[in-house]
C-alpha cells in the first residue's frame, strides 16, 4: 500500500516510515492532553495489514499521570474489545485485517483510541 492509497481511506495524513510501513495521522486528539491520534499500518503480505499504536496511547496517558491498576486495565481492555481491536499486556492497541477491511478497522481503531483517551481523563479531584 502506498501513502496516497492509505491516507485516502479516511482522509488521513500519511507518512511513510519504511518499506511496507506507514503512519496515518488523524485530525483527532487525545482528550487528556491534545496529542494527535495516529496509527501505524504495516503490510503483512497476502493482502493482510497490521494496525498498531505502538503503545503510544497508554504511554501518553501514563506520562500525563494515569495510574495503572487492575480495574483500569479491565476497563481499557473492554473498550478495546468493544471496538474490535486488541490491547496487549504491554499497552499496545493493535489488530490485523484484510485489505478490504482496512477502512472499517481504521475507524474502529481511532474510536478505541478516542474512547481510551476519554477513560483516562481524571475524575474530579483525582489524578488520572
Amino acid at each position: 500500500m502506498n501513502c496516497e492509497d492509505a491516507g485516502a481511506l479516511l482522509n488521513l495524513t500519511c507518512k511513510p516510515v519504511t518499506d511496507g510501513l506507514v503512519f496515518l495521522q488523524s485530525p483527532l486528539s487525545l482528550a487528556f492532553d491534545g496529542s494527535g491520534l495516529g496509527a501505524y499500518v504495516q503490510e503483512l503480505g497476502n493482502e493482510r495489514y497490521r494496525i498498531s499504536d505502538n503503545a503510544n496511547t497508554l504511554f501518553a496517558a501514563q506520562t500525563f499521570g494515569m495510574a495503572s491498576n487492575a480495574k483500569r486495565a479491565d476497563q481499557l481492555q473492554q473498550i478495546a474489545r468493544s471496538c474490535k481491536v486488541e490491547l496487549s499486556d504491554h499497552g499496545e492497541l493493535f489488530t490485523v485485517c484484510k485489505a478490504e477491511e482496512l477502512p472499517w478497522f481504521l475507524a474502529r481503531f481511532m474510536d478505541a483510541m478516542t474512547r481510551i483517551g476519554q477513560a483516562c481523563l481524571p475524575r474530579s479531584g483525582q489524578a488520572i
